[in-house]
């Protein structure tokens, strides 16, 4: 899981590049740009933690990384709509984008109050392990449901700045100031 990680942290910084350009001399967004994008490293760490930490063996650092995640991410995806607004950009990929960080939110909500009510009901040994047969069954099914559905809109969030990039030219500079690597 470690390259989507750092393709979403790849995804996160060229936005973050892209729109500083496009917003020299607005200071307001150029502000939404960097805390932006401290908020696109948080969830990208989460995102780190989910798959590293599975949820069977790392329950707590699991679901940290989930919330961070899902939770962190709700707020970037709202961010960088408004910033996509801000930029005057006002066609179908900025409906999009407000459609798909309101049901991110809106998702991330109905999964944390289904999980946790769920939880609360479970009766069994283990809160990982679930029959239909358990009290909450119904409503762990629902958040589960609710948190594939977000990370689905997370991705599709993402996919729409491809239209942004697509004009864009990415380079990589690396400079020394060594004649040659000492030793």
């Amino acid at each position: 899981m470690l390259f989507s990680d750092v393709k979403a942290l790849a995804c996160i910084f060229i936005r973050f590049k892209q729109v500083g350009i496009a917003a020299e001399g607005n200071n307001s967004v150029s502000l939404l740009n960097r805390v932006g994008f401290v908020l696109g490293i948080i969830a990208c760490f989460g995102m780190s933690l989910v798959a590293n930490f599975q949820e069977l063996n790392v329950a707590s650092v699991h679901m940290i990384g989930a919330m961070l995640c899902f939770g962190v991410g709700s707020v970037y995806t709202i961010l960088h709509t408004w910033i996509t607004f801000k930029l005057r950009n006002r066609g179908s990929i900025t409906c999009l984008r407000l459609f798909l960080s309101v049901s991110c939110s809106f998702l991330f909500i109905i999964t944390m109050v289904y999980t946790t009510k769920a939880l609360n009901m479970h009766a069994g040994l283990n809160p990982l392990i679930w029959h239909d047969t358990d009290d909450g069954f119904v409503l762990h099914q629902v958040a589960t449901s609710s948190e594939w559905l977000l990370a689905i809109s997370f991705l599709v969030y993402f996919w729409t700045f491809i239209p942004d990039f697509r004009w864009m030219t990415v380079a990589v500079e690396v400079q020394h100031s060594y004649l040659r690597i000492p030793g």
